[in-house]
């Protein structure tokens, strides 16, 4: 939308109301409709986070297309005002009155649009605030299970040590006791610290992948163009052909038709446009114009399977 609408448009009080400027501000006034219904569809849904990224886009598309259609009226509109100052001096007071009320329109239309944008600047807002909250609230409560095994393995520690100094475990029992104690906690505590240092910085619940493993190396060589997949042609498909084609009940119609009927449609006039005499339905023993016996059959992998068959038979 041009900035230039803001202000007034420059029409005199001084011109005539014909029926060309009366249509051009109808078809103005239908497009200001049309276009705040768009910008109420798109805050409300914006507003509700009820459209898809594709939703909103396509009805800023259409907002612009009509916000365009609209400009070029009002052009058309000062253009035909300004001939009719040029040449007329009859006053036209009904037309300056209702421009102005396309310019008040007009600019509620702009301050729609920064409603808009506001609404999604606070939206973007809000979702990265989610997200760093996701973020720390993971990392905290990673953080804390590293704090309970320190502070059981301490606790651990501390009554083995009370008991030891109080006489009631032998010093050899101690000592076992404390390096299991002590190799078992610091193997979680280190894990879970490495665990920790390996997340990812803007996603906690996944991981740093190429600060533990490293970049891949890259294919500096040229590719290959040739597809390794693509094999070569089978020299024999099985496939049908004609009459094999067709289901229960159907029978097949040759060229320039080519396809299955059902027998109940084979007087439709489109057949007997074609063939005049009709086509005969199949009942399994009949043979249509134009069908031949099955490629399967027919080819060599076909034959040598029937041969094998008869040595059975």
């Amino acid at each position: 939308m041009s900035s230039g609408l803001e202000q007034p448009l420059g029409i005199a009080e001084a011109g005539q109301v014909n029926e060309r400027g009366t249509t051009i501000i109808d078809n103005i006034r239908g497009l200001q409709t049309a276009e705040k219904g768009l910008f109420d569809q798109l805050q409300t849904g914006t507003s509700n986070m009820t459209l898809t990224p594709e939703e909103q886009s396509d009805l800023t598309n259409q907002i612009k297309n009509t916000a365009d259609a609209r400009y070029n009226l009002y052009t058309e509109l000062q253009q035909n005002q300004d001939y009719y100052k040029k040449n007329v001096g009859i006053s036209h007071n009904i037309l300056t009155q209702e421009t102005d009320a396309l310019e008040v329109v007009e600019r509620e239309l702009h301050r729609a649009e920064q409603r808009i944008g506001l609404i999604r600047e606070q939206r973007a807002n809000r979702l990265r605030l989610v997200e760093i909250n996701r973020y720390y609230g993971d990392k905290y409560k990673h953080h804390t299970v590293i704090l309970q095994y320190v502070t059981v393995v301490f606790a651990l520690v501390l009554f083995l040590t009370y008991m030891n100094n109080q006489g009631f475990i032998p010093p050899f029992l101690y000592t076992t006791l404390f390096v299991i104690i002590g190799t078992v906690g610091a193997y979680f505590i280190i894990k879970e610290m490495w665990d920790a240092y390996s997340r990812d910085n803007m996603l906690y619940q996944q991981y740093n992948w190429k600060m533990l493993r490293g970049s891949p190396d890259e294919d500096v060589q040229a590719s290959n163009q040739t597809n390794p997949f693509q094999g070569q042609p089978l020299e024999e498909v099985a496939t049908c052909i004609g009459q094999e084609c067709c289901q229960v009940e159907s029978t097949w119609v040759p060229g320039p038709l080519n396809k299955c009927f059902p027998n109940s449609e084979l007087q439709s006039p489109e057949i007997l446009a074609k063939f005049p005499k009709g086509i005969p339905a199949y009942d399994g023993t009949n043979v249509v114009t134009g069908v031949t016996e099955n490629a399967l059959m027919s080819s060599n992998s076909g034959q040598l399977m029937e041969a094998e068959l008869k040595k059975y038979q």
